[in-house]
């Protein structure tokens, strides 16, 4: 009688591997237990002359069905003492396996407001893709002085403002990156303009311990629907944004954020024009 052998090409799986096939070998053999339990059933019926499309030569005796019945109930005694032991084999295998930590992701969300409404702030420019000078947004609004209209695409020092940007900014506590914006603008008065433009946001983000805010460029968004001629008082524009590279959108702990919120013509106007209103930012960090 020769000895069992392995094949020497099959390859070693991993412990996890192991463990997947271990657990594949117990749902078979109880799919192979649910076969002889439905075939213990059929042999009742049989005996019984209830399988459809199967009856005995003659009926069965009293003796017979008791007999029968003593066989049934042997196998399936048979059957709960193997449950048993596969029972025991799954969950020795759940005990030694390696058991993969759940991260829940945390989110905190992060207010911008300008906190009071704000008149005559947001200039709309006259020239297609022109910015309007624009407001900083931290815990309150910047009210002394606007920023200069390249602002989306150059940094803002704060000494220029009489250090109220970094008065205003939100100082980060621990190392973060931003995952959304939601913004939201209500209008509380709107002048009659004769072309289209956009009203946009974007976070700054200044080093801890230095004076330069430089804009985060994953978190620049367009509010919509557009301002234009049919825009009025009490006009909501809003927007939602999510942060799809992280390394432009992190930060590190003593950073500090700004929201910068200005206006770019689309069209070509005759004459520029202020508006105001509400401005309120949901930032989402982990």
């Amino acid at each position: 009688m020769s000895m069992p052998t392995f094949p020497t090409d099959m390859n070693t799986p991993t412990k996890e591997e192991a463990f997947n096939q271990v657990i594949s070998s117990i749902a078979l053999e109880e799919l192979g237990l649910s076969h002889v339990i439905n075939a213990e059933g059929e042999k009742l019926q049989y005996i019984l002359g209830t399988l459809e499309g199967s009856l005995p030569p003659e009926p069965a005796t009293i003796d017979d069905v008791l007999n029968v019945n003593k066989s049934v109930q042997k196998m399936l005694e048979t059957i709960s003492y193997y449950q048993m032991f596969l029972k025991g084999k799954m969950t020795d295998v759940l005990r030694h396996m390696p058991v993969e930590e759940t991260v829940i992701s945390r989110s905190t969300i992060l207010p911008f407001s300008m906190g009071k409404n704000c008149k005559n702030l947001f200039a709309i420019p006259t020239q297609a893709g022109d910015y309007g000078s624009a407001m900083l947004i931290g815990n309150r609004v910047h009210s002394s002085a606007t920023v200069n209209p390249v602002l989306f695409n150059a940094p803002i020092s704060y000494t220029d403002y009489h250090n109220q940007p970094l008065e205003i900014a939100m100082v980060m506590p621990q190392t973060g990156k931003i995952s959304e914006l939601a913004i939201q603008f209500y209008a509380t008065e709107f002048p009659v303009i004769d072309h289209v433009a956009t009203f946009v946001v974007q976070l700054y983000r200044a080093k801890k311990g230095e004076t330069v805010f430089y804009p985060m460029p994953s978190t620049f968004l367009e509010l919509q629907p557009t301002i234009s001629a049919t825009s009025s008082d009490g006009t909501v524009l809003s927007g939602q944004l999510t942060v799809e590279k992280a390394t432009d959108a992190s930060f590190q702990s003593g950073d500090a954020l700004l929201l910068v919120a200005g206006v770019r013509a689309e069209t070509t106007g005759a004459t520029s024009s202020l508006f105001g209103g509400y401005l309120s930012a949901g930032v989402s960090i982990n």
